[in-house]
């Protein structure tokens, strides 16, 4: 079983992009139409709360506020994902050297509450941060864990010059569903046809970036060449 956790805060409605609720609607899409997990093993935190339609179906999904008690209660949820199950975490918005922003002037959620609130998670995890300073969360300790940053912790990410989307995320949900979130061609060819391990997926997106982050892929159990998404989906 896959059990996700999607986020995206904003800070407010002057700080907020629309590409945020993109980088989560190609990854929603990723889980619940490329690999196939029911869309209620997707949590989705983004803004204050509300709907929207994140696959482009003409149904709505429900959406959480990305609030820091909200962020804490949709991490304990996945943590619940046990010893044979796959956790993802997928995390966009605006970063601080303080963390990830959540929607609310100065509120943050830093690398070590994300540790503490996954610490009692059993399930192989695959977390992924997709905001400036995220390379600060290369920092948790987890067993069993993969993490993909989109830059170093002293860098800023950035967007996509051509798309509405964050560039390290798009890149990333294009090589591991084997096709674009938007539907267009990818400007780099894909290798091969169908999903990606998550180890061919970051290489993929670091070599299609053409922004001047650093991604980091941190696998100290070299988990990420095997880590095939669709082995998980039931």
């Amino acid at each position: 079983m896959i059990r996700a956790f999607l986020v995206a805060g904003g800070i407010d409605g002057a700080h907020y992009d629309i590409r945020y609720r993109n980088d989560l609607g190609a990854f929603y899409k990723l889980l619940v139409h490329v690999i196939g997990i029911p869309p209620h093993q997707v949590r989705v935190c983004h803004r204050d709360g509300g709907a929207g339609d994140l696959d482009d179906d003409g149904r709505l999904e429900h959406f959480l506020p990305a609030t820091r008690p909200e962020l804490e209660t949709g991490l304990r949820w996945l943590a619940e994902a046990g010893p044979e199950d796959l956790a993802i975490l997928v995390a966009s918005n605006h970063g601080d050297p303080d963390g990830l922003c959540l929607w609310g002037a100065g509120e943050f959620l830093p690398p070590s509450a994300v540790q503490e609130m996954l610490t009692p998670c059993a399930a192989t995890k695959l977390l992924v941060f997709g905001q400036c300073y995220a390379g600060r969360f290369a920092s948790i300790a987890l067993d069993r864990t993969v993490i993909c940053c989109a830059c170093e912790p002293d860098q800023p990410s950035y967007a996509h010059p051509d798309k509405n989307y964050d560039s390290f995320l798009y890149h990333l949900a294009t090589a591991l569903a084997g096709e674009t979130p938007d539907g267009t061609p990818p400007n780099v060819p894909l290798a091969r046809t169908g999903p990606a391990h998550v180890a061919e997926a970051f290489r993929y997106a670091q070599e299609s970036n053409r922004t001047p982050e650093t991604p980091r892929l941190i696998d100290p159990l070299a988990l990420a060449p095997t880590l095939d998404l669709r082995r998980f989906a039931r």
